[in-house]
C-alpha cells in the first residue's frame, strides 16, 4: 500500500541534452531574437484553465521538423522509450514579465518534460519557478531555471510556473508533451 506522503514520480536531469541539440536550440533562440521564428501565443493553443490571466507566452512548435524531432527522440530514449509515442509535441516557450502557468496536471500525457535554456544565472526573485506537488499530502517544491536542466515525468503531477516579475529576464524552455494516442490529449 502506498503512503500518502510518498514522493510523486518526477525526475531532474542536469546537463541532459548533447551539445548538438543545444547548438540547434541556440540557433532557434537566435532566430527568435531576430524575429525569424514562427510563433504562436498560448491564447490560441491552450485550454483556458492553463491560461487564466497570464500575460502572453510565445510558443514555437517544432513538431513538423521531423529531422530535429528524430534527434530529440534519440536522446530521450536514454530515459524513455519514445517508440511507443504516437503524439509528440516539441517546441520553445518564451515567458515574459507577468506570464505564468496555473496549476494543472498535463492530463492524458504519458511523458512531459521541461528543459531550461537560460544561460545566465537565474535570479530567484524573478519568479518563473516550476512548482510541483511533491507528495499526495499536498507538499509543494520549486525548481528554478538552470541551463540544460530537464524536469521530466510530471504528467499526472500537479504543477505550475510562478509568475515572472517586472524585472525578470525572459524565461526560455524546451517543452515536450507526448502520448500513446495520436491526438493531443490535453485540450
Amino acid at each position: 500500500m502506498k503512503q500518502d506522503n510518498e514522493l510523486l514520480d518526477l525526475k531532474i536531469y542536469k546537463d541532459f541534452w548533447s551539445q548538438k541539440i543545444l547548438d540547434i536550440l541556440d540557433e532557434k533562440i537566435n532566430d527568435f531574437n531576430q524575429n525569424k521564428l514562427n510563433l504562436n501565443v498560448q491564447y490560441t493553443k491552450w485550454n483556458y484553465n492553463v491560461i487564466l490571466d497570464s500575460s502572453a507566452i510565445l510558443i514555437s512548435d517544432f513538431s513538423n521538423d521531423s529531422e530535429f524531432i528524430q534527434i530529440i527522440k534519440k536522446e530521450l530514449d536514454k530515459i524513455y522509450d519514445t517508440s511507443k509515442l504516437r503524439y509528440f509535441e516539441c517546441g520553445l516557450h518564451f515567458l515574459f514579465k507577468g506570464a505564468y502557468v496555473p496549476w494543472h496536471d498535463d492530463g492524458g500525457c504519458i511523458f512531459s518534460c521541461t528543459t531550461y535554456l537560460n544561460k545566465e544565472e537565474w535570479n530567484w526573485n524573478w519568479g518563473g519557478a516550476l512548482m510541483y506537488q511533491r507528495d499526495k499530502m499536498g507538499g509543494v517544491d520549486a525548481i528554478f531555471p538552470e541551463y540544460n536542466k530537464m524536469v521530466a515525468g510530471y504528467n499526472g503531477v500537479k504543477h505550475s510556473t510562478s509568475i515572472l516579475s517586472p524585472s525578470s529576464a525572459p524565461r526560455v524552455s524546451l517543452q515536450i508533451f507526448s502520448s500513446e494516442d495520436e491526438s493531443y490529449p490535453y485540450k
